[in-house]
């Protein structure tokens, strides 16, 4: 069990049995009813299937409903409103504890690899606009030429964001305004339960995108922004956003070196946790970090109510969860040799 951004070392050394004809043929996976960026991108490195999926960890946005409602404040669709508003709310007391709170919530450690993960889906809607395969890493059209800027790095837009999270990192703290986890609790403090009222959403996106031939930035358009998100008080009335995988999503594999017996011993108890009933144990459970990712666990909004979460904080996370999972625009997350964090 690992996560995914291991796949690319172990594949060199033939490590991954290639699972692509099993997991469809599993009457305990029921592969169908996995959500198709799972399937198609999430287990799958080189053309091959190398894993099963146990979660699909998306980047997503909590807010204090309470607080919002109370302030009259929108849903923030820049990073640069968030940070106006974390800003804002820097210092209030959310919690009537006579105590001044923190306006935002993130993960700031340099030794965590979700700090890279969050840096990535600030700065995603940036530098993906048109899909998929135009990546946020490296340019397609470059990545080759060892004069041209294989790494998609020094630009205006990656400047930018860096700037808005050090910015962020000075009103950051456990419980604040907003935070940017993504399951029902992490290790940072940051859970569903924060707040009774809870709201959940897409993470931001940008009324900009990079040029990259010309390394500039510039405003999104109906016709740029393919997959954006309409917003009708800007001047373009349009905001790119992305979707963005976390990396440190987990799936499990098996030992392309083991004998056919243990192989397909192993492979049956890992399709048992990864299977309908299996995977309900996993991301149900209070202290374990899976979320969903096939379609009944967005569909059986009976079962989440049965773990005692509240109706309108678990609808609000299903929706934006299963909207980002399913966004036009995903963007996936590096898998190469040598990575490992």
């Amino acid at each position: 069990m690992a996560c995914r951004f291991v796949f690319g070392s172990i594949h060199n050394l033939n490590g991954l049995k290639d699972l692509s004809s099993q997991v469809v043929e599993s009457p305990n996976l029921l592969w169908d009813d996995v959500l198709p960026y799972v399937r198609e991108h999430h287990v799958v490195f080189a053309g091959k299937t190398l894993a099963i999926p146990l979660d699909c960890n998306v980047e997503l946005l909590h807010y204090r409903r309470d607080i919002f409602t109370a302030q009259g404040w929108d849903v923030p669709q820049t990073w640069d409103q968030l940070l106006s508003l974390a800003k804002e709310a820097n210092g209030m007391d959310m919690n009537g504890d006579g105590v001044p709170d923190f306006g935002f919530c993130m993960e700031a450690r340099s030794n965590c690899l979700v700090l890279g993960a969050s840096i990535m889906g600030m700065v995603a809607p940036y530098l993906q606009y048109l899909g998929l395969t135009q990546g946020v890493y490296f340019d397609p059209e470059t990545i080759l030429d060892p004069t041209g800027r294989q790494l998609l790095v020094d630009n205006p837009a990656f400047r930018h964001v860096l700037g808005v999270y050090q910015e962020l990192v000075q009103v950051s703290q456990q419980a604040g305004l907003f935070g940017n986890t993504s399951a029902g609790t992490d290790d940072t403090g940051c859970s569903l339960d924060v707040s009774p009222q809870l709201g959940v959403s897409l993470p931001p996106g940008s009324f900009e995108v990079l040029d990259r031939k010309r390394n500039i930035l510039k405003p999104c358009n109906k016709t740029l922004c393919r997959y954006a998100t309409q917003v009708v008080d800007q001047s373009t009335g349009v905001t790119s956003s992305a979707g963005v995988p976390r990396s440190h999503s987990w799936v499990s594999a098996v030992n392309n070196f083991s004998p056919v017996a243990p192989a397909q011993a192993v492979f049956n108890l890992l399709s048992s946790l990864s299977a309908q009933d299996g995977s309900w144990d996993l991301i149900l459970h209070p202290t374990l970090p899976f979320t969903p990712f096939r379609y009944v666990h967005f569909s059986d909004l009976d079962r989440w109510l049965g773990a005692g979460f509240d109706r309108q904080d678990i609808t609000q996370f299903l929706n934006a969860s299963l909207a980002a999972v399913t966004h036009p625009n995903i963007v996936t997350d590096l898998r190469l040799a040598g990575l490992s964090g």
